[in-house]
């Protein structure tokens, strides 16, 4: 009588153990399930400790028979935490506490520096980026690729560009090109950047004078009061305050220039060349100098004609001789004027600025090719001592630099 109701007690005493066994189980699931919702560093180290416990895996492999939705989330999580204690595994869990706080705190400094670091990269690529696009000569460029790029087909005008290219490349040992901006200052722009590039100092002639004067010259010595029709480009300025523009001007080129060739290193003077041609407001201060030291000097020119103080150079006479700029304010009205507005320098005017930077300007007119104005100096008359820069046109009206390789 006393075995049945001892097996009964027994028998309720274990089912008790199971009912808490199971209640046990679910609590440490729910743990479990906590421990995911929190994704820290130090909650994975615990979920991975516990799941090396043989007790607690079995309650989460129970947990995961009952939610089976989640064993893709626990899989997440136990790689994880086998990342985050990789090399630890030896260690007792205070060790790997103190060691894994160790990283969070260096992860804490670097944390800043890293990100810096991708934010100064980030603004590097944007400004190199923009200080590309506002370039107005761009990076040198393989000038047979440039070729092929700029005439593909198969027409007698593409034909003939690329045959003149492979010439400029064969015989005379131009291997690249710089891109000038194709507006109506191309050619101007072509010239300084190559004079300030190469570090070519001063005309003698403006080593003797000073270029900050001429305006006033201009205005109260020789009496040219017209001057103040003179035009700005594409700002199409006249009025009485183009004097004061002019100075300005005329300073901005005086300074830059000179500033620029008494830079001697190379590699220093292309970056402040790249600095200055991509600041479109100064270049334009630069380029409508030059205009205005050309109609000075025909100013200059027009009156030792008629005072036949002293013999002119022929490239005065045969700009005289166009109806269009028969005197200085004709000159200035129909040509200079509409200068990087309308029109680009012509012929005559290129052999007047070659004079005036004496410097000998040797263009390769690829649309001339096989004939002989494939090659011209500008002027044709020059000094042995004149630096010489090259140009290269398909057009006559847009210019690029060559670059010359051995």
């Amino acid at each position: 009588m006393t075995e049945g109701p001892a097996r009964a007690e027994t028998t309720s005493l274990n089912k008790r153990r199971e009912a808490e066994l199971a209640q046990r189980k679910v609590l440490v699931a729910k743990n479990a399930s906590g421990i995911l919702a929190r994704s820290t560093r130090v909650m994975i180290v615990h979920l991975h400790s516990a799941l090396l416990r043989a007790h607690l895996k079995s309650c989460v492999q129970f947990w995961v028979s009952l939610c089976s939705t989640d064993i893709e989330v626990l899989d997440c999580v136990q790689r994880r935490a086998a990342e985050v204690v990789k090399g630890l595994e030896h260690k007792s869990h205070e060790e790997q506490q103190r060691e894994l706080e160790k990283r969070r705190v260096r992860g804490d400094i670097f944390a800043p520096y890293n990100y810096l670091k991708e934010v100064v990269a980030t603004w590097s690529n944007y400004l190199q980026r923009q200080l590309i696009r506002n370039l107005s000569v761009l990076p040198e460029v393989d000038l047979l690729g440039y070729s092929a790029r700029e005439w593909k087909g198969e027409t007698k005008q593409a034909k003939q560009m690329r045959e003149a290219y492979e010439e400029l490349f064969r015989s005379c040992h131009i291997k690249y090109l710089r891109q000038v901006r194709r507006d109506n200052y191309s050619v101007v722009r072509a010239v300084l950047f190559q004079i300030f590039s190469q570090g070519i100092p001063f005309p003698s002639w403006m080593k003797e004078r000073d270029i900050m004067k001429l305006p006033e010259k201009l205005l109260y010595s020789q009496g040219c009061n017209w001057i103040q029709q003179y035009s700005f480009g594409p700002e199409r300025y006249t009025g009485p305050n183009a004097f004061g523009k002019l100075r300005k001007c005329m300073e901005a080129l005086k300074t830059n220039w000179a500033e620029i060739s008494a830079t001697r290193d190379y590699e220093e003077r292309g970056s402040m060349c790249s600095t200055l041609f991509s600041d479109e407001s100064k270049e334009y201060k630069l380029y409508e100098a030059i205009k205005f030291i050309m109609l000075y000097e025909v100013v200059e020119a027009y009156e030792q004609i008629k005072s036949r103080d002293e013999p002119v150079h022929n490239l005065f006479s045969l700009l005289f001789a166009r109806d269009s700029s028969s005197d200085p304010l004709s000159f200035m009205m129909n040509h200079l004027n509409s200068i990087g507005d309308s029109i680009c320098l012509d012929q005559v005017e290129l052999f007047l600025l070659g004079y005036l930077l004496e410097v000998k300007i040797r263009v390769y007119r690829l649309h001339r090719f096989n004939t002989e104005e494939f090659q011209v100096n500008y002027p044709d008359e020059y000094r042995r001592e004149w630096n010489e820069i090259s140009l290269l046109t398909e057009d006559d009206r847009y210019y690029h630099i060559p670059l010359f390789r051995t």
